[in-house]
């Protein structure tokens, strides 16, 4: 049990409750909104029990978004991406692909590793992410593992709960306002996965790097 309580990190408590909080703020805001905000004489001095209810359902939000990211996440990567961001992560680190078949083959991953192209590599860098993050000398990358988390989460927080938000609104308000609404949404949901896929080709960059380095 102590050893699973030591790898909850700051970062990864954040990564989840931030865009929990800020999901389960959207649903509140919009409660308030119809049912009035005025506290009910039954919760009335038990604030501090509400707000601690509020942080682990944002909590729990967080990890549902985390699930729905990774499906959606996924989904793109095969089906529009591919073996692009591999690419842009083989670029990012610069390294030599004979170093890293050197470095696979001497960590026990595979003993004749094949890297005939960008697809290739994305076979074995869950395996080196593995190698490195559990490496105390880099330690470093679990920064930017925990970054991609909250964005990805994030992303997912603000597609779900703007959507929400446009299905409440659309008969509601003037066809213009919903429009620049759904714009926003667009584009503030295209903007955090773009931060999302730029922490993920930074932790798989450092990672190919840092193996390398560690099996030279």
């Amino acid at each position: 049990m102590s050893s699973i309580i030591e790898k909850i990190t700051l970062y990864d408590f954040f990564g989840y409750l931030i865009p929990g909080s800020l999901f389960a703020s959207l649903l509140c805001v919009r409660a308030l909104h119809e049912f009035g905000n005025q506290m009910p004489e039954e919760v009335q001095g038990y604030e501090t029990v509400c707000l601690v209810l509020f942080l682990l359902w944002s909590f729990l939000f967080g990890l549902l978004l985390s699930e729905a990211a990774r499906i959606i996440s996924d989904f793109i990567d095969r089906v529009w991406l591919k073996g692009k961001y591999a690419e842009r992560i083989r670029e990012v680190a610069h390294i030599d692909i004979t170093a890293l078949i050197n470095a696979i083959q001497k960590s026990g991953i595979a003993e004749k590793p094949v890297i005939g192209g960008d697809v290739d590599l994305l076979k074995y860098l869950s395996a080196i992410y593995g190698i490195v993050q559990s490496d105390e000398t880099y330690k470093r990358i679990h920064n930017y593992a925990s970054s991609e988390t909250m964005y990805k989460n994030l992303s997912a927080a603000v597609f779900f709960g703007g959507l929400i938000e446009i299905l409440y609104l659309i008969h509601r308000v003037q066809a213009g306002w919903i429009w620049g609404i759904v714009a926003v949404w667009l584009l503030s949901t295209a903007l955090l996965m773009h931060r999302y896929y730029r922490f993920k080709i930074k932790k798989y960059a450092y990672a190919l790097i840092w193996f390398i380095e560690k099996y030279q």
